[in-house]
């Protein structure tokens, strides 16, 4: 195959290497936004801004909605050579988007007026401020489904630590130099949008490089992947994400705005130490990788079984090392440990699914991910009602819990009975084998070869 990597533990670890060390830089970044951001603003201000990336996010989802199923095929029709095919989704889809994108911007931009008998002018000049991120995350996301296309995994780990960086900057000049509020923090994060996407655009440009001079496919082919398949996963993203974009709307109604800002921080620790993971590109080149039967079922196993020990190891690092971290650094949000220690459990069990919720993907088992997604909605929605009401900030907490409980049986269920390309192999995920050296030897030889690489170390 024409993209298929010549060896997955190399592209895996140097892919891993370079979105391990772009993600350092990128949290030391964030790290320093965040400390400017919540040093500045007050708790009820901090929790309006959660309130307006949430709403932001919920019209992203809807935007970008199909795009998974979209992704996988193009990365599918590449790795099994078809790339006229390739060239000629990526194009109806990204039209089809960059229309949609246009729609929101200008809804945003030119519909929050309408809104002025019930809000104020502080919120019709957020909404226009965020309208553009709309048109800077359509085109985004094309230049990064390019470059992993065509396994560019540094360019596509570079772009968060760019972004952070103009960010920082943005915010530093406002901290030091002038008033930093929530408008000032608004328009950070559009300009770092933008100028992270420019950064993309060269290395983008080279990835479209193999398409030049190849005609696409003359046939329309996405409405019929919508139809077959797509439609499933459409129906999936939306029920999924609904809760998590109501949620911190439910929690300001019942609770209070500062309840908003507390749960966020706690969510956003454990989200933080989930980025941590080396997981970055185990889904692109999975799905190149597809065509092979043995190759997938490795993957598969040591995928599995290496991410949750991983989680294991980092959870409990995380419980010694975040508690005197945000006394010392945010110590108003000390509030929000508690909230951490009990979130901080569902890491394991989500890295226990996260192989199978790749594979699930990857062979297109959109009918059962829309079951999920809506079974999900139907006890989500009610729970966190109920759950809010009765024990308001620890309801949501709960809740987290309770929806892990209840839908990692339902998709280890599934993976184990309806498909056939992979399977879990308990014995081998607890226990160490002779393989499991093999491996081990293999990624530390293909780490060290490729330092000495990178350090011309001879």
């Amino acid at each position: 195959m024409q993209n298929r990597p010549a060896s997955f533990t190399k592209k895996f670890i140097s892919g891993e290497m370079y979105f391990g060390f772009w993600g350092m830089i990128s949290k030391v970044l964030g790290l320093g936004n965040t400390f400017l951001t919540v040093s500045s603003l007050t708790v009820y201000q901090y929790g309006v801004l959660q309130l307006i990336l949430a709403t932001y996010a919920a019209f992203a989802d809807l935007m970008l909605i199909g795009s998974p199923v979209v992704s996988n095929e193009i990365f599918r029709l590449v790795g099994s050579g078809k790339e006229e095919k390739a060239k000629r989704l990526f194009f109806e889809y990204n039209k089809l988007y960059v229309l949609i994108a246009i729609f929101f911007w200008g809804l945003f931009f030119f519909g929050a007026p309408v809104l002025s008998f019930r809000y104020g002018p502080d919120f019709i000049q957020f909404a226009k401020i965020i309208s553009f991120l709309f048109l800077f995350e359509v085109f985004l996301a094309a230049a990064k489904l390019l470059l992993k296309l065509r396994l560019k995994f540094k360019v596509v780990a570079s772009r968060s630590s760019i972004a952070k960086f103009v960010q920082f900057s943005i915010l530093s000049y406002f901290f030091f130099f002038s008033h930093l509020g929530l408008r000032e923090v608004l328009l950070s994060l559009v300009i770092a949008m933008f100028i992270s996407l420019l950064s993309l655009v060269p290395a983008a440009i080279k990835a479209y490089r193999p398409w030049v001079g190849r005609a696409a496919l003359n046939e329309r082919i996405l409405l019929g992947i919508f139809f077959a398949h797509g439609k499933w996963d459409i129906l999936r993203s939306l029920f999924s994400r609904l809760t998590s974009r109501i949620e911190p709307w439910i929690l300001k109604l019942f609770v209070g705005t500062e309840a908003v800002a507390i749960f966020s921080v706690a969510n956003t620790i454990v989200g933080t130490i989930k980025d941590y993971f080396p997981n970055n590109t185990i889904n692109s080149l999975a799905a190149l990788a597809v065509e092979d039967k043995a190759r997938s079922q490795r993957i598969f196993s040591y995928g599995m079984k290496y991410m949750f020990l991983l989680s294991i190891a980092v959870s409990i690092a995380a419980l010694i090392a975040v508690p005197p971290f945000i006394r010392l650094f945010f110590a108003k949000y000390s509030a929000s440990l508690p909230l951490f220690y009990i979130l901080l459990f569902n890491l394991p069990m989500g890295m226990l699914a996260f192989m199978p919720s790749i594979y699930l993907q990857i062979l297109k088992k959109q009918k059962f991910l829309l079951y999920q997604g809506v079974i999900r909605s139907i006890i989500e929605i009610p729970l966190v009602l109920i759950l809010v009401i009765l024990f308001g900030l620890w309801g949501l907490v709960a809740k987290e819990i309770l929806i892990k409980l209840i839908m990692f049986p339902i998709t280890l269920w599934y993976f184990l009975r309806y498909q056939n390309l992979v399977s879990i192999k308990w014995g081998e995920l607890f226990s160490f084998t002779g393989n499991d050296r093999i491996f081990l030897a293999n990624m530390y030889s293909n780490f060290t070869s490729l330092i000495k690489m990178k350090l011309n170390i001879k």
